[in-house]
């Protein structure tokens, strides 16, 4: 406070002493010109020294969001209102709302800076937006304002608090479990996918209706009768899921979370059982018993995933899995592989777990020669693998979104 007090009195010094050098050359000089100048400084000196006294910490700044709730990718656009009693005229004022360390590296110092000329008018608003929101916790502190006089002598500036915080969730798309997940081995549908979400077994048979899937179809009873005959298949719920994220390995992050995001919040309205492990930087086990709770706490977790590197995913497996003693249905979301993993996946599949792999690569990476030949050997031993990049993941969703 004593150094703004300062730096005002000093900029009143300067103006005052500027106005006296003026009267001096008019006086000891005379003749047009010089008084000319003395009056035509005059004007802007006195809107100096009003600039200077101008109460710019007494208006009443607030921020108004279009959304509260974000996912990752959404567009930020966030609206600043400043109202203020007088009409002052401002020659100009500089906006800007203050960003967190990680949004202004990410969106460069300016992403949130405006620069107005308000004049007379009482109400200010602006307006700025951010593209692509990154996942994550952001906050808001404070709403700057600057502003000056016509000789750049005098400029003033002042914070408003205005803090808030804003949790960006992840990116979550509509799909069917199902769907997604079919895969194709050897030219043949892999049967034994623990991700169906159609019924368990057959119980009769009927007449085909519009909406039937093509591998409902009966072909026998339908030749027999020379009609399109379906199957009748016993309602049941769907199996239990363990989905288990890789949350260490920085390469491939963002598309692991949007998989994973997208996939708990499929199968819980699709009413499945369903179990959530993350292994980061903290474990992180949500069993989904209660489906709004548990789903938000899931992904409330994914929003706070950083992929600090701390060690490799397959230690962390190792280490943690003989606590859990699960012998079920397994979805691991991993977007590497490397023998110490494939040697853990197969220790999982002597003890009964029906294991399904995603490994979601970045859009220019493919498997490595290592890789691929771990892959094979995962296959061999009837672990189903499903390798997808970013962009071909995104695709197949779009394609389940436009049916």
């Amino acid at each position: 406070m004593k150094k703004k007090i300062w730096i005002q009195v000093i900029h009143i010094t300067v103006i005052l002493v500027l106005a006296a050098i003026t009267f001096a050359y008019a006086m000891f000089q005379g003749g047009f010109v010089s008084w000319f100048l003395f009056y035509s400084f005059m004007p802007f000196a006195v809107y100096s020294l009003m600039v200077c006294v101008y109460p710019l910490h007494h208006l009443h700044v607030e921020r108004e969001l279009t959304k509260q709730t974000y996912q990752a990718g959404d567009d930020f656009v966030a609206t600043i209102i400043i109202k203020r009693k007088g009409h002052f005229p401002l020659l100009y004022l500089i906006i800007q709302d203050d960003l967190p360390a990680h949004l202004e590296t990410h969106y460069g110092q300016n992403a949130s800076k405006i620069m107005i000329f308000p004049f007379f008018r009482k109400e200010i608003q602006i307006q700025y937006s951010l593209l692509h929101l990154p996942r994550g916790e952001h906050s808001f502190d404070y709403v700057r304002l600057k502003t000056g006089d016509f000789l750049g002598i005098v400029e003033k500036e002042t914070y408003y608090e205005n803090k808030v915080n804003y949790l960006v969730y992840p990116k979550m798309i509509k799909v069917r479990v199902s769907d997604l997940f079919t895969d194709y081995e050897q030219g043949e549908l892999s049967s034994h996918s623990f991700l169906r979400q159609e019924g368990g077994f057959v119980s009769g048979i009927r007449e085909y209706q519009a909406g039937d899937r093509f591998s409902w179809i009966d072909w026998k009873s339908s030749a027999k009768r020379n009609t399109l005959i379906s199957k009748e298949f016993e309602q049941k719920k769907t199996s239990h899921l363990t989905v288990v994220l890789d949350g260490l390995t920085p390469y491939g992050l963002e598309p692991r979370i949007t998989l994973t995001a997208s996939i708990l919040s499929a199968y819980v309205k699709a009413g499945g059982d369903i179990q959530f492990i993350s292994l980061g930087k903290n474990v992180f086990v949500q069993p989904l018993q209660n489906p709004e709770y548990h789903l938000r706490q899931a992904l409330y977790h994914l929003a706070f995933i950083q992929g600090e590197k701390q060690g490799q995913f397959s230690e962390m497996l190792a280490r943690e899995w003989g606590k859990w003693q699960l012998k079920t249905n397994i979805l691991l979301i991993v977007s590497e592989m490397n023998e110490q993993l494939m040697f853990m996946m197969e220790a999982m599949v002597r003890q009964q777990c029906h294991l399904f792999i995603m490994m979601v690569k970045e859009n220019e990476r493919t498997l490595s020669p290592k890789e691929q030949a771990l892959v094979k050997r995962l296959k061999s031993k009837r672990v189903q693998i499903k390798v997808t990049t970013e962009s071909e993941f995104l695709d197949a969703i779009a394609g389940v979104n436009s049916q």
